[in-house]
C-alpha cells in the first residue's frame, strides 16, 4: 500500500509541473495520462469501493492529480466518452457517498482533517470546475468552439444533472447532521449557482428552493457553535478571522450568498418573495416567543440574509419596507442585551446606511444607538459599530449630529486601535476623520502621534507578515486624511511636520517603498501652501525634495505620476527657490526627469505622458528663466513626436502640448531649435517637426486644456517679426491663423457642452473592453485562481465576514458586502488573446490618473479669444503687409469666422473688465 501511496503522490508531483502549461506545453502531460489513466482508474475503482483512511489518502492524491491535469484542458485520452463516463462515474460515485454514522468526525476541525472528506473536497472541485469550464456550450469561446462545443454538450446532457441532484444530496445530509467537508459546500453552492441560468435545470432545481433558501443557505450563513464559542473565549481571534479575506476562496457562506442573488435575480419571481417570506417569519417568531425560546442564531442569520440581498432590495425599490422592518426588529435588538444581535444590528445599518429614511427620528435614535455601541463592553459589538459609523458619515445630517461627540468618539476608537491594531479600524478612523475634517483639531497632534507610532512599530514585522503591511498601509493614509482636514490651518503644520520626521524617514528611502506613495502624498500636503498668506515652504521640506529626485533614480521610477504634483507644488509655492537654485539644481533634476522618463519610455506606456505633463508644467510656470533648456525640450519632444512609435492619440497630444508651451514661452526659441533637426537626422527637414505637430491639431478636441495650450502657442509664433522665419516656412504663416480659427470653433463647442470633450473614441486601434454579457440565461465563468487558494495542508473556517473598510473608496464592502450577481463575465467572441486584453485594460487603468488638466496652467484662466484678437491687432499693426497677406489667403468664409471669435473676444473682454471689477470691489469693502 505504501509503494502505491508514494507512486500516487510521485505522479502529482510530475504532472503538477504541467499545471498552467497549454497548448505545445502539455504535449508531455497529455502523453503521459494517456499511458498511466488506464491503471491510474483501475487503482482508483479499488479505493473507491475500499473503506480505509489509507485508502482514502490515496484517493485523494489522485483526485488531485485527475483535477490538475484537466484544469486547463481535459487530455485527448480523456475525451472519449466512454473513458470520460468511467472516470466520472467513480469521481461523481465518491461525491455521492457517505461515512457510516459511527465513523463520522466529531468536530468541526476533525472533518476538515479527515481524509474521505479532503478526498469528497477534491471530487467536488472536480465536478465544478467540469462544468464551469468544460460542460456549459454556451461558454466556450469562439477561438475554441469547434473543438470544445461537442464535449459540452456531451457533458452538459450526460453529467449536469446527475452532479446537481448529488448536490442536493450533501446538501440535504448536512442539515441532517451527516459531516460535510466546507470546501465541499463551497463547490456545491458554486456549482448550482451556475445551473439556476439553465432552463432545463432549473426545472429540477425549482420544486426544491424552499429547501435551498429557507433551510440550506440559512443554516449555512448562521453562526456555529464553535464560533459563538470563540467569540466568546477569544474575541481578538474571532474578529481576526472575520476580516480575513483569504477566506473568500474557502468559505461557503460566500457562494451560499452568491446562489441567493443569482435566484432573486434571474428567479425572481420564485426566489423573492420566497426569501423575504423567510426572513419576515423568523424575525415575527423571534419578535412573538417567551424569552428562553428565543433563537438569537436565527434571528442572525435572517439579518444576514437581509444584508446580503441589499443591492437586490434596494433596486426595487424596497426601501419602504425595509426602513419598517428595520425599525420593528433590528432597533430592538440595539437595546437589548444579546451582543450577537446588537452586533448584527450594527452591521445591517452598515449595509443600509446610505438608504433614505422617512421616520427621521426612528432613524436619529439608530444613530445615537450606533455610537452609543461603540462603548459596549464586548469588542466585536464595538467594532461592527465603528464600521457602521464609517459608513453613516457619508450622510450630512449624521456628520452634523456627531460632531458635538467627536472628542469621545475619537477616544473611542483609541482604545479600540490599542486594543486590536488592525487595519479595519484604522480605515474606520480615517473615513470618519475625513467626515469630520477641521472638527479634529484639537485632536490632531494626537492622532499624529498614535499613527506614526503604530506604523513605526507595525513596518518591523517580518517580510511575509501582510496583515501588518496592511495596517501600516491604512495608519499611513490615516495621516494623510489627517493633514488634509486641518489644511485650512496651517499654524499646526510646523508641530505636525516635526513629529512625522521619523515617518518621513523611515518611507523616503528603498525599505519604504510600500507605503511609498502615501508618503509623498504626505509631502504634497505640506508643499500646498497658500503664498498670498505668505506661507512658505519650510526648509525641512525642501530637504525631502532632494531625497526625492535621489530615489527616483534609483528605485522610484514608478512612482512618477505621484512625484509630478509634489514638484509641481514646490514649482509654483517656492518658484524662487527651484528656478534659481544652483546645489541643488531643481530644474536640472527635473529636466532629467522628465527626459529620462519620455525617453525610456515605451509604445503605450503612460509614464510619457507624465514626462510631457512634468516640461509643460516647467516651461509655463519658468517664463524668462529656462531660456537654456528650451531647445532641448524642443529636440527631445520632436524627436518622440517624429518616430511615431506612439500609437494612442493622448500620447501624442500631450507632446504637441509641450511644444505649444515652448511657442508661448519663447516661440523664435523654438524656431532655432527646429533647425537643428536636419542635423540630427539628414532625412528631417527644418519644418518637420511643425508638420508632425500640426497634422494632430484636429485631434486637441479631445480636452479643453489642448485646444488652449495650442492657441497660446500658435498665437506667438504670429507675434515673431516675418523675417525671423526661414523662406520654406513663411508660406504656411497663413495656415497657422486657419490653425486657431478651427481650434476656437471647437473651443466654442466645448463652452456650450463643458465636459463632453472626453468623449471621443480612439481613432488608432480602437479599444476592447472585457465586456459583461446581461444575457439572462448567462453567469460568469469561475474560471478564477482558486486553484492556487487551498492545498493539502490548508484548512477551511467557517466565518462571518466583516466590512474590509478601504478610505480610498469610502469603504469597500467584505466578503459578506455588495455581492454582484452579475459580476461574471461571457468570454468575449473575438480574437484578441487574454494576455492582450489585461495588458490594454491595465494601460487605460494607468490612464486614469492622468488628463490634459492634470495639473493646474497659467492658462486656465487665459482667455482664448482674447489671446487671438490681441495677436491679431498686434500683427495689424506691427506687421500690417503679412496681416493683409494671411487675410487674402482665408478667403472669405475663414474671414467671417475671424470676425465672429473677434466679436466673441471683445464680448469676454467686457465680462472680464466687470467681474474684475466686482472683485475689486469685493476686496476694498473687506
Amino acid at each position: 500500500m505504501s509503494r502505491v501511496y508514494c507512486g500516487l503522490c510521485s505522479l502529482f508531483m510530475v504532472v503538477k509541473r504541467y499545471q498552467f502549461k497549454v497548448e505545445d506545453g502539455r504535449r508531455t502531460l497529455n502523453e503521459l495520462f494517456a499511458q498511466v489513466c488506464p491503471l491510474l482508474y483501475q487503482i482508483t475503482l479499488n479505493l473507491v469501493n475500499a473503506d480505509a483512511s489509507e485508502a482514502y489518502e490515496m484517493l485523494k492524491v489522485v483526485y488531485k492529480t485527475f483535477y490538475v491535469g484537466v484544469q486547463l484542458s481535459i487530455p485527448p485520452c480523456l475525451q472519449q466518452p466512454n473513458a470520460f463516463q468511467e472516470w466520472m462515474t467513480l469521481i461523481v460515485g465518491t461525491l455521492d457517498k457517505q461515512l457510516p454514522r459511527d465513523r463520522w468526525p466529531s468536530n468541526h476541525d476533525q472533518i476538515s482533517r479527515h481524509p474521505f472528506m479532503k478526498a469528497q473536497k477534491w471530487a467536488a472541485r472536480i465536478c465544478t470546475r467540469l462544468f464551469s469550464r468544460f460542460g456549459r456550450p454556451d461558454w466556450i469561446d469562439k477561438k475554441n468552439k469547434e473543438k470544445e462545443t461537442g464535449f459540452a454538450k456531451f457533458f452538459f446532457n450526460t453529467f449536469s444533472g446527475p452532479i446537481m441532484n448529488v448536490y442536493l444530496k450533501i446538501l440535504k445530509a448536512t442539515q441532517q447532521g451527516a459531516p460535510v467537508h466546507q470546501m465541499a459546500l463551497f463547490y456545491a453552492y458554486d456549482y448550482l449557482e451556475m445551473t439556476a441560468s439553465y432552463s432545463v435545470l432549473y426545472k429540477a432545481l425549482k420544486p426544491e428552493l424552499p429547501f435551498i433558501i429557507q433551510e440550506s443557505i440559512l443554516y449555512c450563513i448562521s453562526l456555529k457553535p464553535y464560533e459563538v464559542q470563540l467569540w466568546k473565549e477569544d474575541p481578538h481571534e474571532f474578529l481576526r478571522l472575520e476580516a480575513d479575506r483569504s477566506l473568500d476562496f474557502t468559505d461557503p457562506r460566500m457562494t451560499a450568498q452568491n446562489l441567493l442573488n443569482i435566484l432573486i435575480t434571474k428567479r425572481t419571481r420564485d426566489a423573492l418573495k420566497l426569501t423575504l417570506d423567510t426572513i419576515s417569519g423568523i424575525l415575527t417568531t423571534y419578535a412573538v416567543a417567551a424569552p428562553e425560546q428565543k433563537n438569537f442564531i436565527m434571528k442572525d442569520a435572517a439579518l444576514r440574509m437581509l444584508g446580503a440581498i441589499k443591492k437586490i432590495l434596494l433596486s426595487n425599490h424596497m426601501e419602504s419596507s425595509v426602513e419598517q422592518l428595520i425599525i420593528a426588529h433590528v432597533l430592538p435588538d440595539f437595546e437589548g442585551n444579546n451582543s450577537v444581535l446588537k452586533a448584527r444590528a450594527n452591521w445591517l445599518m452598515s449595509r443600509f446606511a446610505q438608504m433614505p429614511f422617512q421616520n427621521r427620528d426612528a432613524f436619529n435614535r439608530i444613530v445615537t444607538l450606533v455610537v452609543n455601541s461603540l462603548m459596549h463592553g464586548e469588542l466585536p459589538v464595538q467594532l461592527y459599530a465603528a464600521t457602521a459609523i464609517a459608513r453613516l458619515v457619508k450622510r450630512k445630517e449624521v456628520v452634523a449630529g456627531i460632531k458635538p461627540a467627536c472628542g469621545m468618539l475619537f477616544e473611542q476608537f483609541f482604545k479600540l486601535i490599542d486594543e486590536l491594531g488592525n487595519d479595519t479600524v484604522i480605515s474606520v478612523l480615517t473615513c470618519l476623520v475625513r467626515a469630520v475634517g477641521p472638527e479634529i483639531l484639537p485632536f490632531a497632534l494626537q492622532m499624529l502621534h498614535k499613527m506614526m507610532s503604530m506604523f513605526l512599530e507595525l513596518i518591523k514585522a517580518p517580510e511575509e507578515d501582510d496583515d501588518s503591511a496592511v495596517a501600516a498601509t491604512q495608519c499611513a493614509r490615516c495621516v494623510n486624511a489627517i493633514l488634509e482636514s486641518v489644511h485650512d490651518s496651517p499654524q499646526i503644520y510646523p508641530q505636525m511636520e516635526q513629529l512625522l520626521q521619523p515617518m518621513f524617514d523611515a518611507i523616503l528611502c528603498e525599505d519604504g517603498f510600500e507605503f511609498y506613495e502615501d508618503g509623498l502624498n504626505m509631502i504634497a500636503v505640506f508643499t500646498d501652501v497658500d503664498r498670498e498668506k505668505g506661507e512658505t515652504i519650510s526648509p525641512y521640506m525642501w530637504s525631502l525634495l532632494s531625497r526625492v529626485f535621489e530615489n527616483f533614480k534609483s528605485f522610484a521610477r514608478d512612482f512618477i505620476s505621484s512625484i509630478i504634483p509634489i514638484l509641481y507644488n514646490f514649482l509654483v509655492n517656492g518658484s524662487d527657490v527651484f528656478l534659481t537654485s544652483q546645489n541643488p539644481n531643481y530644474v536640472e533634476l527635473s529636466m532629467t526627469m522628465a527626459v529620462e522618463t519620455i525617453e525610456n519610455s515605451n509604445d503605450g506606456s503612460y509614464d510619457c505622458m507624465w514626462g510631457c505633463k512634468l516640461l509643460e508644467t516647467l516651461v509655463l510656470n519658468g517664463r524668462g528663466k529656462l531660456d537654456a533648456y528650451i531647445p532641448r525640450i524642443v529636440l527631445v519632444i520632436g524627436k518622440r513626436l517624429i518616430s511615431g512609435e506612439d500609437k494612442d492619440i493622448d500620447i501624442r497630444l500631450f507632446l504637441i502640448d509641450v511644444l505649444a508651451a515652448c511657442a508661448w514661452y519663447n516661440p523664435q526659441l523654438v524656431l532655432v531649435a527646429a533647425g537643428q533637426f536636419p542635423t540630427i537626422n539628414p532625412q528631417w527637414k527644418w519644418e518637420t517637426v511643425f508638420n508632425h505637430w500640426w497634422s494632430h491639431l484636429e485631434k486637441a478636441e479631445k480636452h479643453i486644456h489642448h485646444m488652449r495650450i495650442n492657441v497660446a502657442g500658435l498665437s506667438s509664433f504670429l507675434s515673431v517679426p516675418v523675417q525671423s522665419y526661414p523662406e520654406v516656412f513663411r508660406p504656411g504663416i497663413p495656415q497657422i491663423v486657419v490653425f486657431l480659427l478651427e481650434l476656437l470653433k471647437n473651443i466654442t463647442k466645448w463652452e456650450e457642452n463643458p465636459g463632453d470633450d472626453e468623449e471621443l473614441e480612439h481613432d488608432e486601434g480602437g479599444e476592447d473592453d472585457l465586456d459583461a454579457d446581461d444575457d439572462d440565461d448567462e453567469i460568469g465563468d469561475h474560471d478564477d485562481d482558486e486553484e492556487q487558494q487551498e492545498e493539502e495542508g490548508e484548512e477551511d473556517d467557517d466565518d462571518d465576514d466583516l466590512d474590509d473598510l478601504d478610505e480610498e473608496d469610502d469603504l469597500v464592502d467584505g466578503k459578506l458586502e455588495d455581492i454582484d450577481e452579475n459580476q461574471d463575465a461571457k468570454p468575449e467572441e473575438d480574437d484578441t488573446s487574454l494576455q492582450d486584453k489585461l495588458s490594454q485594460a491595465f494601460m487605460e487603468f494607468q490612464k486614469q490618473d492622468i488628463d490634459a488638466s492634470s495639473l493646474p496652467s497659467p492658462l486656465d484662466d487665459v482667455d482664448s479669444f482674447i489671446t487671438f484678437s490681441q495677436t491679431m491687432d498686434g500683427l495689424s499693426k506691427a506687421q500690417p503687409h503679412l496681416y493683409t497677406q494671411i487675410l487674402n489667403a482665408l478667403g472669405e468664409p475663414k474671414q467671417k469666422l475671424m470676425k465672429e471669435h473677434m466679436k466673441k473676444a471683445t464680448k469676454n473682454k467686457i465680462q472680464k473688465e466687470k467681474e474684475e471689477k466686482k472683485k475689486q470691489a469685493k476686496k476694498g469693502g473687506k
